[in-house]
């Protein structure tokens, strides 16, 4: 666990992006244009790097309400894909005004924590290594903690949010959707086992039926503390396959 933002926010790769109030990239740090990006980004409009009309949309909609608000409700935890790598960051963005106080854009600063959280497994049976989320960034007031994902139990979705659960019970809200998490947590004993719920088969310790609602149930165990979370008829032949039922 890193106390203190300042600290490791020191040590890290950060790349800097200028997007003036047209949503267009005008200037790039080095590390932004040579690992980030590329050249080729110059001038273009900020939408383009969301393959996915949902993430273009929600940055169309961010950018409408810039001149509405003073301040940006930032940092955030960003998982981005560029030049067909995951990479992961933390992000804080700031705006800029000209000398009238009119709205001028915003600086982007990506904080690549990359290296930090994703884990490199060798494949015996392949020359290909596998990388897995191996810790999961969690952004507090002050401070920024890597959470294990060896000590989560569950993830429950809250919109376009996230809830953890560890094994102590504590929870932690996270700006990450569960779709997200979970095609980054598959390969890491992580299992879909409802809409809302993504669930670490490391805890499970078993599966009952509620007979008068005819609901499944998982019951997750930690050392510390019990949870029963939703099994839904659709994933419970997936869950029996994965399990070897």
């Amino acid at each position: 666990m890193i106390e203190h933002v300042e600290t490791f926010l020191s040590i890290v790769p950060v790349g800097v992006i200028i997007v003036d109030k047209n949503r267009k990239i005008v200037n790039m740090n080095p590390y932004a244009r040579d690992v980030i990006l590329s050249k080729e980004y110059f001038n273009k409009d900020i939408l383009d790097l969301h393959e996915k009309q949902e993430a273009a949309s929600k940055i169309e909609n961010f950018f409408s309400r810039l001149t509405e608000n003073k301040s940006i409700e930032l940092p955030i935890v960003k998982i981005l894909d560029f030049k067909g790598k995951s990479m992961f960051f933390i992000v804080k963005l700031t705006k800029i005004y000209d000398k009238d106080d009119n709205f001028n854009g915003i600086i982007s600063i990506f904080y690549d924590i990359t290296n930090v959280t994703i884990k490199r497994i060798e494949e015996k049976d392949t020359q290909s290594p596998k990388f897995v989320l191996d810790k999961i960034p969690i952004v507090l007031k002050d401070r920024v903690i890597f959470l294990e994902t060896k000590n989560i139990v569950f993830i429950k979705s809250f919109g376009s949010s996230t809830m953890i659960t560890d094994a102590n019970g504590n929870e932690y809200l996270t700006n990450l959707k569960i779709s997200e998490l979970q095609e980054k947590l598959e390969d890491n004993g992580f299992f879909r086992s409802h809409k809302s719920y993504l669930i670490n088969t490391s805890y499970l310790k078993e599966l009952t039926l509620e007979k008068e609602k005819n609901q499944y149930k998982l019951i997750l165990s930690s050392d510390r503390k019990s949870f029963f979370i939703p099994l839904s008829k659709r994933n419970k032949q997936k869950l029996n396959s994965l399990l070897s039922l």
